[in-house]
């Protein structure tokens, strides 16, 4: 049963590769995306309970940086 559909409008080619749903509901999204001609960085995107859009995080240096997975770690926070 779909609950919700959302299209986040990022910047470039995305790919997502993981999800993690927060205590509250709240989603993670871990994707890559290419931000150059063979250059890819990895992003988060957190959406509300509802899938509202809330943020979006680019991360990555001059060479590929791919994310797998996304993971609660011991301290309460993700990894």
């Amino acid at each position: 049963m779909l609950v919700w559909e959302q299209y986040f409008p990022l910047s470039g080619k995305e790919q997502a590769k993981d999800l993690l749903v927060l205590p509250a509901g709240e989603l993670l999204i871990l994707g890559n995306k290419e931000v150059a001609e063979n250059n890819t960085d990895y992003y988060l995107v957190k959406a509300g309970a509802d899938g509202a859009f809330q943020w979006s995080k680019t991360f990555g240096s001059i060479s590929n940086d791919i994310g797998e997975a996304i993971v609660f770690s011991p301290n309460g926070g993700f990894l």
